[in-house]
């Protein structure tokens, strides 16, 4: 997805605070910039399509891509068309409410997804637990300092069996299972895909997911959806992001996507993803 023919990325400048931007031509600055035309796209926009076409959801005519990392980043593909939204603002999964008197999310809403459900949020809950459970193993991991915990040590537990990681994780899914039924049951989604860092835990993640989905989503819709892991894993948003330059380039029926008239534009095109 790409901007260029917009002042700005609607949906980063209001709901992702960590870039303080307010209606900034980003593709024209890079331009100045770099000695060739740039288009941009957005991480979920770009991730999908690269699973789309290359990944797991190759056969997918209504699919959602759901990237678990230290945000939640999503895209949307409706029959087979990508569905970006009015201002190109869709996919922000990670700020459905799903606890309506939680955590302040940096969106100034409360109780988002993104406050419990992302790689962040597993680290903190695991030292909550860890401080209520002194003689856990994982105590040994982090040399007794809760603040050094990293994603690698609460995989190798998971790995390993430590109930305290595989508890916090199974927490995790069970919040993703809410907006994921929800998408499901308004929708009637054939595929979500399930990429991102916190996919290194495998079934540890994807089990308890589905069980919790089966709870939630309508027996009708979940029987007609896959729940799948991407397949080009942290390669998705690079591999959709040369593939939306390609097809522009050279499809005769350009996608429903604001490139701009790259066809017409002389050199290389430069895909910047956020």
């Amino acid at each position: 997805m790409t901007f260029r023919s917009t002042p700005c990325l609607p949906s980063c400048r209001r709901l992702w605070p960590k870039l303080p931007w307010q209606n900034e031509a980003l593709a024209e600055a890079l331009e100045r910039r770099f000695p060739y035309p740039v288009a941009v796209f957005s991480r979920g926009s770009a991730a999908t399509w690269g699973e789309r076409w290359y990944g797991a959801g190759q056969h997918a005519q209504n699919m959602l891509y759901v990237r678990v990392g230290k945000g939640l980043v999503a895209g949307l593909v409706i029959n087979g068309q990508p569905y970006l939204g009015q201002g190109f603002g869709a996919g922000e999964l990670g700020h459905m409410t799903v606890q309506p008197d939680g955590a302040l999310c940096r969106c100034g809403n409360r109780g988002c997804l993104a406050t419990v459900a992302t790689t962040d949020a597993l680290l903190n809950r695991i030292r909550q637990l860890l401080r209520e459970q002194p003689d856990n193993p994982l105590w040994g991991a982090v040399s007794y300092h809760l603040e050094s915990l990293r994603l690698a040590d609460v995989l190798d537990a998971v790995a390993a069996g430590n109930e305290l990681a595989l508890q916090a994780l199974h927490e995790i899914a069970a919040w993703l299972s809410i907006a994921l039924a929800a998408a499901i049951n308004l929708l009637n989604l054939d595929m979500i895909i399930i990429g991102g860092p916190l996919l290194a835990a495998g079934d540890a993640l994807l089990q308890p997911l589905h069980a919790n989905l089966y709870q939630r989503a309508l027996p009708t819709h979940l029987a007609r959806v896959q729940v799948v892991a991407s397949t080009l894993r942290e390669d998705a948003p690079s591999v959709g992001a040369a593939g939306l330059i390609l097809h522009e380039l050279m499809s005769p029926a350009p996608l429903p996507i604001a490139l701009g008239s790259l066809a017409d534009k002389a050199g290389f095109l430069t895909p910047v993803v956020l």
